[in-house]
């Protein structure tokens, strides 16, 4: 089985996709401009089909730029999923990603892990329709996402059933614990994936015992290229065994050595 890719899946429709690749410019990557794209959803009515919006590599460093870009979206009510994939993340595009949550059930951020100036998260999931979050490179320097998240996952009506951060780190002390605080109190989420993520043996540990061991909903957990080891493994071994729930665990290619025996002897029971 792929890790990437959830192990249940929902047979879906094509969608109308919108790609934006340049502010002005037309033909970058098979895209088209945000100036054209704005002109064109300003003058037709509300679509019928549902709607795909990709933003590639465009850089939202003006006004102007976050205004069109969030009269865009709210301009229609079927986006299914809105992408923004390496662009620019200042205040402004915070802004904009902000009112993309509220327009979307899958929302994606896909940032390069390697970039010398990643994007740092600021914004907050007040009003949020998402049901899959997907995030490549992004980090989490202070808390406001952290705690925004955390209430997000803690409502009980939260639609949220994905959430997917690879290769994002959590810098500031306080982020991991607050985030895991939020999973404690979640009833609801169905795939929880984490690799690349900076993750300590005690941070696995923590993870696994407050919000994995008894969590009512949780099927699939990703945890790869971490340093999970020895009392990380244990906790996921002791997982195994109480929580019937669980369907997927990738734990593979940790920077430290796990007790495999105590996993393979928890598949036992």
């Amino acid at each position: 089985h792929n890790e990437r890719v959830p192990l249940v899946q929902a047979e879906e429709e094509m969608a109308r996709t919108i790609k934006i690749t340049s502010i002005y410019q037309e033909g970058n990557r098979g895209g088209q401009s945000l100036e054209k794209a704005w002109i064109c959803i300003k003058n037709q009515v509300q679509c019928d089909s549902e709607l795909e919006l990709v933003v590639d590599h465009v850089f939202v460093t003006q006004d102007d730029h976050k205004t069109k870009l969030t009269e865009l979206i709210q301009s229609q009510s079927n986006w299914r999923r809105i992408c923004f994939k390496y662009s620019n993340g200042g205040d402004l595009f915070n802004a904009v990603v902000q009112v993309a949550i509220q327009h979307t059930p899958l929302m994606e951020i896909l940032l390069r892990h390697y970039d010398k100036h990643p994007w740092n998260v600021a914004m907050s999931f007040d009003g949020s329709q998402v049901q899959v979050l997907n995030m490549t490179g992004c980090q989490f320097n202070d808390c406001e996402f952290i705690d925004s998240i955390s209430k997000e996952l803690a409502r009980p009506e939260t639609p949220l059933r994905q959430l997917n951060l690879h290769a994002c780190h959590f810098w500031h002390a306080q982020t991991f614990p607050r985030f895991v605080e939020g999973l404690a109190q979640n009833q609801q989420l169905k795939r929880l994936w984490m690799p690349r993520c900076g993750l300590s043996d005690e941070n696995i540990t923590h993870l696994v015992e407050k919000s994995v061991h008894n969590h009512p909903s949780l099927e699939e957990l990703g945890i790869s290229y971490n340093q999970g080891g020895f009392e990380g493994s244990k906790a996921i071994a002791s997982s195994i065994r109480e929580n019937q729930k669980l369907k997927l665990i990738y734990a593979n290619r940790q920077q430290q050595e796990m007790d495999l025996e105590a996993i393979i002897k928890s598949l036992s029971f």
